[in-house]
């Protein structure tokens, strides 16, 4: 509801005329979710049927699918969309999800909040809450922050991510928003997925890995996770 109120108050702090709607399409949405809700509950969405995917590239939005035997990746390489804009675009280029066997174990945490705490907006918008590369000091695109408005902009395309080569089970691509090209190999074989990335900076370079949060780390030894 704090959402509905802060859109629907002018500059003046003063309620807009047309705040009888805003509350009425908040009211509507809730319904939606409530209503979603309860299908989750009940258990009445049959998820292999959402997840049946014949297309595996989605050029435009800049979305590639590999898949193996259980082992499905959804990764991020593409345009920021609206003429260089990327009103609500990420820092997420070459960045994936990954699910085995249907359940989320590498996740993109998205949004969380937008207007009421700009701080934490821009930060779940940044490249270290993306699974990919990232080292201290330089974000992939760059935003400014002098007003709201600011939060739904970038300044430009910096990254201009592009595809390499693509096939059913095996991914390469690029993008220029460090000072070197970030390249990053993904490839799914024999029920096993292996990753290459190459950044030519001499930096201390950190690959952020978010997890489903019903993901649990048991035991980390000698450079693996369990």
């Amino acid at each position: 509801l704090k959402l509905a109120i802060d859109y629907s108050i002018d500059k003046n702090g003063q309620p807009h005329e047309n705040l009888d709607n805003h509350l009425n399409q908040f009211s509507f949405i809730q319904s939606i979710m409530n209503l979603m809700r309860e299908r989750i509950i009940n258990k009445s969405i049959n998820y292999n049927n959402i997840i049946n995917i014949s297309n595996k590239h989605f050029k435009d939005f800049g979305l590639y699918i590999l898949e193996n035997k259980g082992i499905r990746t959804f990764i991020r390489c593409g345009s920021v969309g609206q003429l260089g804009k990327g009103g609500h675009s990420h820092n997420d280029q070459l960045s994936y999800e990954l699910f085995i066997d249907n359940k989320a174990v590498i996740v993109d945490p998205g949004t969380y909040v937008y207007t009421p705490y700009p701080v934490l907006r821009n930060e779940y918008r940044s490249t270290k809450m993306h699974n990919t590369l990232w080292f201290e000091g330089y974000e992939q695109n760059e935003w400014d922050d002098d007003s709201i408005d600011d939060l739904f902009w970038l300044k430009k395309d910096k990254a201009k991510a592009r595809l390499i080569e693509f096939s059913d089970s095996h991914f390469i691509g690029e993008h220029y928003g460090y000072p070197k090209p970030h390249r990053r190999e993904l490839s799914i074989v024999n029920n096993r997925i292996t990753g290459i990335d190459s950044c030519n900076i001499e930096k201390v370079k950190s690959i952020y890995f978010h997890l489903a949060t019903k993901i649990v780390v048991k035991n980390i030894k000698n450079d693996k996770v369990i």
